[in-house]
């Protein structure tokens, strides 16, 4: 052996200082979003085949593993969340398919009844989020969000974007560990502190 994990065009060894590329907050999805079935094992030359063209969206989780026989070597490795499949939108009002039509890679799109299947926005929403909020990493592998990742800082204002109270504007008081932070509501007839996670917040403009 090597001494090196050695990726398949599926899996995807990354450097030891690994930092992954997380969705831009500041950027949520826009448009009608399709899923795109790759060829085998073909996910990221598909991805790079269509990203000049359209928004896309390739989730994928990162785990820690080893390989080998006497003298097993651990790496980090990408994987697809969904394997052969990824999401895109298209940057104009009206989704070109014919765009896809012979794109390396491109197998077909998901359909319903004979028609492209659209994607709801909250499905495409739900998984940036997660991904974002490193729901998809393997624990130790990298370090928590901080508020700089996500352009916010102490005393701003904030919409809360997921549980009971979805859609409140809050003040954020402080940064929390596991990559949440405290969040002051004015609700119940005074101020009330709530943990949210970071993910789970969008900056009021």
């Amino acid at each position: 052996m090597n001494g090196k994990l050695k990726p398949s065009a599926r899996t995807h060894t990354v450097p030891k200082d690994y930092k992954r590329a997380k969705p831009d907050p500041s950027r949520p999805p826009s448009g009608v979003w399709y899923a795109v079935i790759c060829n085998v094992n073909a996910e990221r030359k598909t991805l790079d085949a269509l990203k000049h063209k359209f928004d896309t969206d390739l989730p994928v989780e990162v785990k820690r593993q080893r390989r080998g026989g006497r003298k097993p070597v651990e790496g980090i490795v990408e994987r697809p969340l969904f394997p052969r499949y990824l999401f895109v939108a298209s940057r104009e009002l009206a989704f070109r398919f014919f765009d896809l039509g012979g794109v390396n890679g491109v197998e077909s799109i998901v359909r319903c009844e004979g028609r492209p299947m659209a994607i709801p926005h909250s499905v495409i929403e739900a998984i940036m989020r997660r991904d974002l909020a490193g729901e998809f990493v393997q624990a130790g592998i990298e370090k928590d969000l901080t508020l700089e990742d996500l352009g916010l800082c102490t005393g701003e204002s904030v919409r809360l974007l997921n549980g009971s109270f979805t859609g409140i504007v809050g003040i954020i008081q402080a940064l929390m560990p596991k990559s949440q932070a405290r969040v002051m509501l004015n609700i119940l007839g005074g101020p009330v502190p709530v943990t949210m996670p970071l993910a789970e917040l969008e900056k009021v403009a």
